[in-house]
C-alpha cells in the first residue's frame, strides 16, 4: 500500500508547510509481512525551497495601506536565512 493521504502523512505535510516549505511532498509506502505479523511504513519527503512572505499588496485598498510590510506592522518574524 502507498500514497500521500494517510493521517500521519497529512500531519507531517502540515507541520513542514507551517515551517515555510509549502510545496513539500510527503508520500509513504507500507510493507506488511503477514508471516512475521508486522509491517513497516516508509515516508518519503521531497522538500521544496523555503518561502518567506516579505510584502503583501492590496491594490485599491481604502481601509488600510495598499502595501503592507508584514515584518514592520505585524508580529510575524522573518525566517532565519
Amino acid at each position: 500500500m502507498s500514497g500521500s493521504s494517510s493521517p500521519i502523512a497529512r500531519l507531517c505535510r502540515r507541520h513542514i508547510r507551517k515551517k515555510g516549505y509549502p510545496r513539500t511532498e510527503v508520500k509513504y509506502v507500507v510493507n506488511i509481512d503477514e508471516a512475521a505479523g508486522r509491517g513497516t511504513a516508509t515516508f518519503e519527503i521531497k522538500e521544496s525551497p523555503k518561502i518567506r512572505i516579505a510584502q503583501v499588496q492590496f491594490p485599491g485598498a481604502q481601509a488600510f495601506p495598499e502595501k503592507v510590510g508584514f515584518f514592520e506592522n505585524y508580529s510575524i518574524l522573518p525566517a532565519k536565512p
